[in-house]
């Protein structure tokens, strides 16, 4: 019985911890990753907006369209067994979409920008992933044992194998190739 007081105690501790700690890490986090695909804009752009078919993400369990929210469009995806709802916020065809978590009772918000540039024959995506983390114990976590930029850099690897090319991502803060798992 002395054991269990005492390991509910050390959880305690643990959990008061790594809570105290996460109050010292920022709420947000930004992050951007960004590909040259060898299509033209709007081949890219379809592939990106057509959210009925986004059968070339190997991380989607599911997709599924939702009621309008305030007249936009909402789409839950399904990675996992987490169920995201995602609203459209803004639609700029062909050069830029912007989504954003459409339920506020999630522990963390985001908010992704998706921007195109045609560049030659090519086109350049930027993906730019602003999020919040809301629970100082999930936010130390987060940022301690998870890489913040992984579900950027996975949707950039999935579109670029959509188009049946190597992955290419760079860091568009410093311009430097990101290396691919």
């Amino acid at each position: 019985m002395v054991y269990a007081f005492i390991g509910v105690g050390l959880l305690v501790v643990v959990y008061a911890g790594v809570t105290i700690a996460g109050t010292r890490i920022p709420v947000g986090h930004e992050v951007s990753r960004s590909t040259l695909i060898n299509r033209s804009i709007e081949d890219v752009w379809t592939a990106i907006t057509d959210f009925s078919d986004q059968s070339w993400r190997k991380d989607l369990r599911s997709i599924k369209r939702l009621p309008d929210d305030e007249g936009r469009e909402v789409w839950e995806e399904r990675i996992g067994n987490m169920a995201i709802p995602l609203r459209t916020d803004k639609l700029e065809a062909p050069r830029r979409l912007v989504r954003s978590i459409a339920n506020p009772k999630m522990p963390f918000r985001g908010c992704w920008l998706y921007e195109l540039e045609p560049e030659a024959v090519a086109t350049r995506v930027t993906i730019t992933e602003q999020g919040e983390v809301l629970s100082p114990f999930f936010r130390f976590i987060n940022h301690r044992f998870m890489d913040q930029a992984a579900t950027v850099e996975s949707y950039i690897r999935a579109l670029d194998v959509r188009f049946a090319q190597d992955p290419q991502l760079t860091d568009p803060s410093n311009s430097k190739a990101v290396e691919v798992a």
